[in-house]
């Protein structure tokens, strides 16, 4: 059911964002709206099942069943069931943002039958690369740059002692084994700063005994707010993602965004985000990360910002890349079965 001034009401499958959130979905949601057809709902299990919206913009699907107790997964478990029938059985769109390959942690073999039911009922999907396409009608949209969604930084970038970052949720794929293991018999000038809310008590462990006896590696093992994480990343000289496989990379994007080079091991993923920054922005490895590699890339990258340069990124512009997404939506709706 439209709105009744004809607006498409679309429901977002996360909840309001917070402070802390990841500003995608903000980004993303603030220039669909500029498209005056299109109005943006945020998830409640309530709206879901019970409200007026025309589309249903999926993320992470895997997010409206998990639960770190068994106790909250079963009744979730009953809402995602529910939620599958009043869409099978209206006239509701489904639009799908595929962010990864597969869920970043495994689930059960309901989660696994729940989520192949919602493939089903998907009506057109979108991905931010073109490296996984899932079903049909698929779309590209890219991610947006986030250029003026962050504060100004605060801090600025110390010469005299390069600095590898690393910063984002801490999870076991994420790669920071690798990370440390390169760096460590790197002593000063050189330092390592981590920063992330650890998801994984044993990762968050071996951190803490890598960094105890070492000066110049910083742990801040909690999540910051946005001004925190604009001085962070603008203190470094290197990004560090030692991410294997990505699709795409939100966190390099940041980076990106704050004029920083980053480096990845190298996939079809990572190769796609060098072709499209070059070389000089994004570093890639073969195989394991090596200390000659990673100190290689660092004195790379450090004599590359003295030239104080500023990532091309205007084919990431959040106008153009919303108003691809809202072109999804309209897409969408104007097919058959949409009242």
């Amino acid at each position: 059911m439209k709105s009744t001034d004809g607006e498409i009401l679309v429901l977002e499958s996360v909840e309001s964002p917070n402070a802390l959130a990841n500003p995608y979905v903000k980004i993303m949601a603030r220039e669909m709206e500029r498209d005056p057809r299109i109005s943006i709902q945020w998830f409640s299990w309530k709206r879901a099942l019970l409200g007026n919206y025309d589309v249903i913009h999926i993320h992470w699907p895997e997010a409206l069943l998990r639960s770190p107790t068994a106790l909250r997964r079963a009744p979730k478990a009953v809402l995602f069931l529910a939620l599958l029938l009043r869409i099978r059985f209206s006239s509701k769109k489904v639009v799908r943002t595929v962010h990864n390959r597969n869920p970043h942690e495994a689930g059960n073999r309901f989660d696994t039958l729940a989520l192949k039911a919602l493939d089903r009922l998907t009506n057109h999907w979108v991905g931010l690369s073109p490296l996984h396409q899932p079903g049909s009608p698929f779309t590209v949209v890219p991610h947006p740059h986030y250029r003026g969604s962050y504060p100004e930084p605060l801090e600025e970038r110390d010469s005299k002692h390069p600095t590898i970052s690393f910063f984002g949720l801490i999870r076991p794929y994420k790669g920071l084994e690798e990370l440390v293991a390169a760096f460590d018999t790197v002593g000063p000038p050189y330092r390592l700063e981590i920063s992330g809310k650890p998801l994984d008590d044993s990762i968050a462990s071996m951190l803490r005994r890598f960094s105890s006896d070492r000066d110049n590696v910083n742990l801040d093992l909690y999540e910051i707010d946005d001004q925190a994480l604009s001085n962070f990343i603008s203190k470094g000289t290197l990004i560090a993602l030692p991410i294997r496989n990505v699709l795409n990379s939100g966190s390099a994007l940041l980076a990106l965004s704050f004029n920083r080079p980053v480096l990845m091991p190298r996939s079809p993923g990572s190769a796609l985000l060098q072709d499209e920054f070059g070389p000089d922005w994004i570093h890639l490895y073969d195989g394991e990360l090596t200390t000659t590699a990673l100190l290689a890339a660092l004195s790379a990258a450090g004599d590359f910002l003295d030239s104080a340069p500023s990532t091309p990124m205007d084919d990431r512009a959040p106008a153009l890349v919303g108003q691809s997404m809202a072109d999804v939506i309209l897409t969408v709706t104007r097919e058959p079965g949409t009242t």
